[in-house]
């Protein structure tokens, strides 16, 4: 019988701890918060024209957790004072752990007053998408002025794929062409041509995201 009451207490006090604290209780198994595993590799930017003062911000990130993850960022153009003048934002639909991928910003700074940037990024675990990026194989030929990728989906599903190409000069960098996206279905092959846009650069890395949805 006093084991039977014991029984219940602990019950009882569990039950009290849920509804009084939901969100202590759970919050080990709901947290899908990775913002901390991701890492800042480096920063470039570069004026986009001589004409303005438009400037591209990049951010290579790697994913250091055991997930993989979907990246939301934003970047902020700063003027002298610290203040957010500009905001620009850019979306990694999937990062598979170790893996590296670009965030891409673009601040026109119309009033010719930034003089800092800094950007916020927050990685949570995938939802309704499986990382397929493992599946997706390429190669890379550069030319004088592009890089010539060839992409294979070696896998049994059809997926979304992202190539992302960074073109450096030295230390560096030259040019970030745009994200590319587009379909692939098992086993086909893409041969694409990104280009420089007649930039001089020595070197190009290039990187590939992939996945699907899976609900």
């Amino acid at each position: 019988m006093r084991k039977a009451k014991l029984i219940l207490s602990v019950v009882m006090v569990l039950a009290m701890t849920v509804l009084m604290f939901p969100q202590t209780a759970f919050a080990a198994k709901k947290s899908t918060d990775l913002s901390s595993q991701i890492q800042v590799i480096a920063e470039y930017n570069y004026q986009i024209s001589q004409y303005f003062n438009t400037r591209n911000y990049i951010v290579l990130v790697q994913n250091n957790s055991q997930s993989a993850v979907r990246i939301e960022a934003s970047g902020y153009g700063l003027d002298a004072t610290g203040t957010i003048v500009e905001v620009d934002e850019d979306i990694i639909r999937s990062l598979a752990p170790g893996k590296q991928a670009v965030l891409d910003f673009w601040l026109d700074n119309d009033e010719n007053n930034e003089v800092a940037f800094t950007s916020q990024i927050k990685a949570t675990k995938l939802a309704y998408e499986k990382d397929y990026s493992d599946s997706i194989a390429y190669t890379m030929n550069p030319t004088s002025n592009s890089a010539i990728v060839t992409l294979t989906n070696t896998g049994a599903k059809s997926a979304d794929v992202t190539a992302q190409a960074i073109f450096m000069n030295g230390a560096d960098i030259a040019y970030y062409n745009y994200d590319i996206e587009f379909d692939m279905e098992s086993g086909a092959t893409t041969v694409m041509q990104i280009e420089s846009r007649d930039r001089k650069f020595d070197n190009c890395f290039i990187f590939v995201q992939s996945s699907y949805f899976s609900y």
